[in-house]
């Protein structure tokens, strides 16, 4: 399924129209206009290893109430206590956040698509 990007944020004469040349997407310009400190980067940043490694990479599992019924061995998560080092352990917590911030970015941004659809 293709996501819905809103179209160009900055359309001129010379890009409508042309393939492979739109610009940013107004999808793209409202995800990285996000705050850094929303409240649901905190969320990420307050998560656990384990729920941050499913919310980073596995965006299919559903992550409500039954949260500990998905079978963790099968997500091929990292194993914490095997990384090498601290050095390690921050520098995969610090990849999986980035993913997670991303991700929770785009949420909104996919939000606010759908808020200036339904408000024209």
């Amino acid at each position: 399924m293709a996501i819905y990007d809103g179209g160009p944020a900055f359309p001129t004469e010379s890009t409508i129209g042309e393939p492979g040349k739109p610009g940013i997407s107004a999808r793209d310009y409202f995800a990285a206009h996000v705050q850094a400190d929303d409240r649901l980067v905190k969320c990420v940043r307050a998560m656990d290893d384990t729920a941050l490694e499913i919310f980073a990479l596995h965006p299919t599992v559903e992550r409500e109430e039954r949260i500990t019924e998905v079978d963790l061995e099968a997500l091929a998560l990292t194993n914490w206590l095997a990384l090498p080092s601290e050095v390690a352990k921050v520098a995969r917590r610090l990849e999986l956040e980035a993913r997670a911030i991303a991700r929770v970015r785009f949420m909104q941004a996919d939000a606010m698509l759908v808020e200036r659809e339904r408000t024209k």
